[in-house]
């Protein structure tokens, strides 16, 4: 038990060391960052940057630790899917042909987009069209 103690604490205080550098390492870029700033008669920038500098401290990320394995307990992963770049993704839907259950037209932006062009407009695979309504008042 002692040992561990002591092992972690040398690896605190190692960690520390590290951050304590990094830490003055980013002061001294921004100090430098500062001096050529006001070198340039850019005083406000050289002021936040000199504000940054005195403000950096020394951070510690704790290390990932695995977790203890527990009778009982088990992990499952879900997957999900993000949109990075909807122009490809649109192209390869066209070239495929698959994945066109993925699109779903924007109604409500359709709807807009036809009435403030009056359905004049034209897009291929969109046709515009023209609904007339009667309103009586009594």
């Amino acid at each position: 038990m002692q040992e561990q103690r002591r092992k972690a604490e040398k690896e605190r205080k190692r960690q520390e060391a590290i951050a304590a550098a990094a830490a003055e390492k980013e002061r001294n870029k921004l100090a430098a960052r500062a001096a050529k700033a006001e070198e340039k008669g850019q005083t406000e920038k050289a002021e936040v940057l000199q504000e940054q500098a005195e403000q950096v401290v020394p951070t510690i990320t704790p290390e990932e630790t695995e977790a203890p394995k527990v009778q009982g307990v088990s992990t499952s992963y879900t997957y999900k899917a993000e949109i990075t770049n909807i122009r490809q993704f649109c192209k390869y839907i066209a070239e495929t042909g698959n994945f066109e259950n993925l699109i779903e037209p924007n109604k409500g932006a359709l709807k807009q987009l036809a009435n403030a062009t009056k359905g004049t407009m034209t897009i291929p695979g969109i046709n515009f069209i023209k609904e007339e309504h009667i309103a009586v008042r009594t």
